[in-house]
């Protein structure tokens, strides 16, 4: 609170983590009207005015910097694929000889690069568990800046990695994995059995 001629200005009302804000909220108003207080009250964000805002809007810009990075895979991925293709058309060639289908040649590159995403996302999936157990335990502290303190609502921050996160990133990384695959693959079911085996010989 701060204090002015011995009349506090504003207070703030800490809830637990499992209660409702909207039952509290609407709670509190009633008690307020009862009373009679002539007070106005507002939640969080209403009260921390352009900072509130810049909470709602921090969320967005880590999602929209994710999603650059999955783009920027995408293309790695596509790219190391397509050299894969290009290395390797005596290959293609021998299965599509032995009557091969298109679609398994298909099914086969996706599958590839299914596994090699998979591997990939539970290597990143240990390390960011074990970074985040770190911060978890220890915390990220916010230091001299009031900003920080805000952002992380007290003097450290403690991340988590929940269930969801994981669901999440390993669906990203299925996607990514599968969209970077269908061109590559696609080229490498174009190729004629005849010429990939000349090109062998």
């Amino acid at each position: 609170s701060q204090q002015q001629s011995g009349f506090a200005l504003n207070a703030a009302i800490i809830l637990d983590d499992n209660m409702d804000l909207d039952a509290a909220r609407t709670r509190t108003q009633t008690a307020i009207d009862d009373a009679k207080l002539g007070v106005q009250l507002v939640d969080w964000r209403g009260a921390s005015g352009i900072i509130g805002q810049f909470i709602v809007v921090v969320p967005i810009l880590l999602y929209c910097a994710v999603a650059a990075i999955f783009i920027i895979a995408r293309v790695i991925i596509n790219n190391a694929l397509l050299m894969a293709v290009v290395e390797r058309p005596p290959v293609v060639g021998t299965m599509r000889a032995i009557v091969a289908q298109r679609g398994f040649v298909l099914v086969l590159f996706v599958c590839e690069s299914l596994m090699l995403g998979v591997m990939a996302g539970a290597v990143a999936w240990l390390g960011a568990a074990v970074v985040t157990a770190t911060l978890g335990a220890t915390g990220l502290s916010a230091g001299d800046s009031e900003i920080l303190v805000f952002l992380f609502s007290g003097p450290r921050l403690y991340p988590a990695l929940h269930a969801s996160h994981v669901i999440v990133g390993v669906a990203a990384v299925i996607v990514v994995s599968t969209l970077a695959t269908i061109y590559p693959a696609l080229i490498a079911t174009s190729i004629r059995p005849a010429v990939a085996l000349a090109r062998r010989e």
